[in-house]
């Protein structure tokens, strides 16, 4: 397996190339350059596995280095990853009882969200890389929201990698800071920046094109810009499926359509390699009102303002965002490689998917709903996948035959989210042992970079004051 630029500058890179490095040299995202088609057979076998048996069988298709070792030493290396995670399975699909809603929770992890699925693996492989190499790399992060605590957790775990994480100041919860602030792990390092999750995005990419920079500190990205965060949500789109398919006595050509609370699109792109590989499922593309997807989607129109102003803050924080950059990689595998306009890419887009804006008032009410009918409560990035779902039991919808079974994707525990549940007038309290013990944890961890400095600056000086 080898890898290649979304832009045609590279090409021929092993995985052991890629998994270090952020952006290809070109600007382009790393994609296989050839997608893996899966046998029914092979799918009647991986329909069996547990989850770090998945995981191990899908890494083994795109890592021809074999970083892990062999197909039992890669296993028992994902067994352990995920030993710590709080349910049995890794995740789990479960079917409320009231309205029948379908619900993939992909948010067991250490950190409640369901970035830690594929950040505590490429965390493991990258260790492992550097541990081969004698090298030590620093990685960064920009977060909207969950991407943070769970790149800086398991980057904790790392004996040869640092992190710095930046988030956007006042765009994310208290709790989603608390969980990044009181890290005291001293190769993890926290900045609060002045402005929106974009707006960091590009600080992470002036960064990757430093040559003396990546020279000297080996820069690791490990935003869902790193195609091995994009390679380790494939699984989960195997696994959530394989088990529906159980719940619904049907076999491996049963149609699912998973229903994406959708920010920057890495979620959506490991579900288009999945659908790339042969399983059969479709896709709703959930947006809060920044509404980035959908309006792409519905008006192949793709804004690149990042500017502070445009993106709205709202109850889904992790989705505040205007320019998904994984958009690059769905268009990409969308067009089959060929070099195509913008136009006929959405038109094949637009043909298979569909893509849904809930804003802060549907999100409360999908809350609130929720709990009433099924006495769960979800999160409100959650919630937009769960209106989706409404809205076709409103609008008395077909949707088996449209959309074959509907799984909504839960993307964080609501124990993450207590101002949202208090919001939506939700009767209980939320609550979890993750979050209860940030109680009692001092703040340790956290740097201002203010508005008005050169951010490219800040960070080299930054980097060096600390020595990463």
């Amino acid at each position: 397996m080898k890898f290649c630029s979304t832009r045609g500058g590279e090409s021929g890179k092993s995985f052991s190339d890629v998994i270090i490095k952020g952006y290809a040299e070109d600007g382009g995202l790393y994609v296989p350059e050839e997608i893996p088609s899966i046998s029914e057979e092979t799918l009647a076998k991986w329909k069996t596995m547990s989850y770090p048996d998945l995981c191990a069988a899908i890494l083994d298709l795109f890592d021809s280095d074999r970083l892990l070792g062999s197909i039992e030493q890669s296993r028992e290396r994902f067994r352990n990853c995920y030993a710590n995670f709080n349910h049995p399975e890794v995740l789990k699909v479960v079917e409320f009882p009231g309205d029948g809603t379908m619900i993939a929770e992909l948010f067991h992890g250490p950190t409640l969200a369901f970035k830690d699925l594929a950040l505590f693996g490429v965390a493991m492989i990258a260790d492992e890389l550097l541990k081969r190499r004698q090298r030590k790399c620093l990685a960064v992060v920009a977060t909207s929201g969950d991407t943070g605590s769970s790149a800086a957790r398991a980057v904790a775990t790392m004996e040869n990698g640092s992190i710095i994480v930046l988030f956007p100041k006042n765009f994310i919860t208290k709790t989603q800071e608390r969980q990044m602030t009181t890290i005291s792990s001293e190769n993890v390092h926290i900045v609060e920046g002045e402005g929106n999750s974009d707006e960091l995005d590009v600080v992470l990419k002036d960064l990757t094109r430093d040559e003396n920079l990546q020279q000297t500190h080996n820069i690791a990205i490990f935003n869902s810009i790193n195609v091995a965060r994009i390679v380790l949500q494939i699984p989960y789109f195997f696994y959530s499926y394989f088990r529906v398919i159980e719940s619904k006595e049907t076999g491996l050509d049963h149609a699912v359509t998973f229903v994406l609370p959708t920010g920057g699109g890495g979620n959506l792109a490991g579900g288009v390699f999945a659908k790339a590989m042969g399983l059969p499922i479709r896709f709703v593309i959930c947006n809060n009102s920044n509404a980035a997807m959908h309006n792409i989607i519905q008006t192949s129109t793709l804004s690149k303002s990042a500017d502070a102003a445009d993106v709205q803050k709202t109850l889904a924080c992790a989705m505040d965002i205007k320019v998904p950059y994984n958009l690059e990689r769905v268009f990409y595998v969308l067009s089959k490689k060929d070099t195509k306009s913008v136009k006929e890419v959405m038109e094949l887009f637009e043909a298979a998917e569909n893509s849904f804006v809930a804003t802060d008032e549907v999100i409360l009410q999908t809350m609130k709903r929720c709990w009433v009918k099924n006495r769960e409560i979800i999160c409100p990035h959650t919630a937009t996948a769960v209106a989706f779902y409404h809205h076709l039991l409103d609008n008395r919808v077909d949707f088996q035959q449209q959309f074959g079974s509907i799984v909504c994707v839960a993307t964080a525990s609501p124990a993450k989210f207590p101002e949202a549940v208090e919001k939506a007038k939700i009767d209980a309290k939320v609550s979890h042992p993750v979050i209860e013990a940030l109680d009692n944890l001092p703040e340790l961890n956290k740097t201002l970079m203010k508005r008005d400095e050169n951010w490219l600056e800040f960070m080299k000086k930054f980097i060096s004051k600390h020595n990463l």
